[in-house]
């Protein structure tokens, strides 16, 4: 049994320090999307399980995170996967559709933080949102969103003099 128990430590211990580097590279962005809550992304040795560590210590399977949780931890990762590419000198621009959908309004907040921060570095991002509450988080901080024209029943895009987007 103390056999066991200390190879379980040492796996343990093992697959916390020998992450993924996209892992690895994702947790500083899950940390400041849920407001220090979760402060750690792994996955077991031979699974392909993401998990993540509470402030608390707690380990939970993405299974079981909310929605919104799953959802910033995912773009956590998307984030990391997009910083590790600029590294390597690819630059792709990020496009993002109403990804705080299901964030209270605290962490569309620190969402909003977080991808003005990503930004800084050169990074090109466009976030569309019909959510008016968000666009205007970003107003708040001197973005300026750009407001495309709204349909009416029974309206084409080419009856649509002018379209914007920025």
């Amino acid at each position: 049994s103390l056999a066991s128990d200390a190879l379980q430590d040492v796996a343990t211990q093992f697959e916390q320090a020998n992450q993924p580097e996209m892992l690895a590279a994702a947790i500083p962005f899950l940390r400041k999307l849920t407001l220090g809550k979760y402060h750690h992304l792994w996955t077991p040795l031979g699974r392909k399980h993401l998990y993540v560590d509470e402030e608390g210590g707690e380990s939970r399977p993405a299974e079981q995170l909310s929605g919104g949780t799953r959802e910033q931890m995912f773009l956590a990762i998307r984030l990391a996967m997009v910083k590790a590419f600029a590294n390597n000198n690819v630059e792709l621009p990020m496009v993002l559709d109403d990804v705080t959908v299901n964030f209270d309004e605290q962490r569309s907040e620190a969402a909003v933080e977080t991808l003005m921060e990503f930004t800084r570095e050169g990074q090109q991002l466009l976030v569309f949102t019909s959510h008016l509450h968000y666009a205007q988080m970003f107003q708040k901080r001197n973005i300026e969103p750009v407001f495309l024209p709204l349909r009416t029943p029974g309206s084409s895009a080419e009856s649509t003099e002018e379209r914007r987007a920025g």
